[in-house]
């Protein structure tokens, strides 16, 4: 590993151009999102903490492209590892199968026809997972703006709207909530049933200022803590989602501030 190697999104393009050339050529449609460094909350945020993150100059890419067939998905995933300064392959056979699965029915449900036309989906990713920064987050998010502008369920002008939206009134927007949502859906397959969604929520987000998220509080036994009325772990229960209370606010908004 080279020590004085520049890591951001702009100098991983120039080293490794036929990444991003194959992502481009191949795919249609293409959607980026920030990944973030967490100052707090990474983990308290699960049971209700508040989370507290701020973009940092790398992303995530998801690209679709069609495929021969019906009805079918495939999933190509390119991770980069700093230390080798490489890309490969990182997700796991049981992840990519049960994302897989579930791809499929929703795509199904939002192409309104089970004979949709095949789609092979394309992720780079400018770091790896478990470096806590939000990667599987960044990616829920990707895929599902993806997804839902592809079925045509949302539209460029929509992510225009939300980016001139305050973020404390994101969630009162019925087709952000519900793309929100569906990243949510996304991040907790990738965590075995367990997300706050706030890494999700945040790759909607661009601000040069760190964003505060919470949603309300969730518990392993609900019987043992009657104020809470939601799961920490929806398991395959992914539709528990659409229940969840949450919300967020960029700390420019909260302060005020008259300058950067």
């Amino acid at each position: 590993m080279d020590i004085g190697l520049v890591n951001n999104s702009k100098a991983i393009k120039q080293r490794k151009p036929d990444v991003y050339q194959e992502l481009f050529s191949r795919c249609f449609l293409v959607v980026s999102t920030p990944v973030k460094f967490f100052w707090g909350g990474e983990y308290g945020s699960h049971i209700g903490a508040p989370l507290i993150g701020q973009n940092i100059p790398l992303r995530t890419y998801v690209g679709i492209e069609t495929i021969k067939g019906k009805g079918r998905i495939e999933i190509v995933d390119k991770m980069y590892v700093p230390s080798e300064d490489r890309f490969t392959s990182q997700m796991d056979t049981v992840h990519r199968s049960k994302l897989t699965e579930y791809l499929i029915d929703r795509a199904a449900h939002y192409y309104e026809t089970k004979d949709f036309t095949s789609l092979r989906i394309y992720s780079v990713s400018e770091i790896s997972p478990g470096c806590g920064m939000g990667m599987s987050g960044s990616f829920s998010t990707a895929l599902a703006v993806a997804l839902l502008m592809d079925s045509k369920k949302i539209a460029q002008q929509d992510i225009y709207k939300w980016s001139k939206t305050p973020t404390r009134s994101l969630s009162q927007i019925r087709n952000f909530d519900r793309t929100f949502r569906l990243a949510w859906k996304f991040s907790s397959l990738l965590h075995d049933g367990i997300s706050s969604g706030g890494a999700a929520f945040m790759a909607f987000i661009g601000s040069l200022y760190p964003i505060l998220y919470f949603s309300e509080k969730r518990v392993d036994a609900l019987n043992a803590a009657p104020e809470a009325r939601s799961p920490l772990n929806v398991k395959e229960n992914y539709n528990l989602v659409n229940r969840f209370f949450y919300g967020g606010v960029k700390l420019d908004e909260l302060f005020g501030f008259k300058e950067r």
